[in-house]
């Protein structure tokens, strides 16, 4: 059971998305705006663009996945002197509320986007949907 909706139209859109989100973020940090929502807005659009179904649980991924993205180029950008492994345990140290509200923005941005498709008459995928009730 394919719980998430997550076909090869839908897994490409997120790829993609988070690609050009990942690039705009590291171009805009190098010119002085840290913006890490970027990347999750860019990886939940592109996947609701191209999904024809809609999924809850595709949105906690794609949520969970931008998490981790936004972080990890975050600490790629930074450059710690203690690699990037180091940088990444260090990391929740470094957010203070303004840095910790743009991630979760991104975070909340690709759930939104992610459970759902822009498509018109999408169904939706729930759980445990097309099982039979054993006799």
């Amino acid at each position: 059971m394919n719980w998430l909706a997550w076909d090869p139209r839908s897994y490409g859109g997120a790829a993609l998305g988070a690609l050009l989100g990942a690039c705009a973020y590291l171009l805009l940090r190098d010119s002085g705006f840290d913006e890490p929502w970027l990347v999750g807005l860019a990886l939940g659009l592109g996947c609701a663009l191209m999904t024809r179904e809609r999924s809850g649980l595709r949105g906690i991924v794609l949520a969970c996945t931008t998490a981790w993205l936004a972080a990890g180029l975050t600490v790629a950008a930074a450059a710690p002197a203690e690699g990037w492994v180091g940088g990444m345990a260090s990391f929740h140290a470094s957010l203070a509320l303004p840095e910790l509200t743009r991630h979760l923005v991104g975070i909340a941005a690709a759930c939104l986007l992610g459970r759902t498709s822009l498509r018109r008459g999408a169904s939706d995928r729930v759980a445990g949907q097309g099982r039979e009730t054993p006799a």
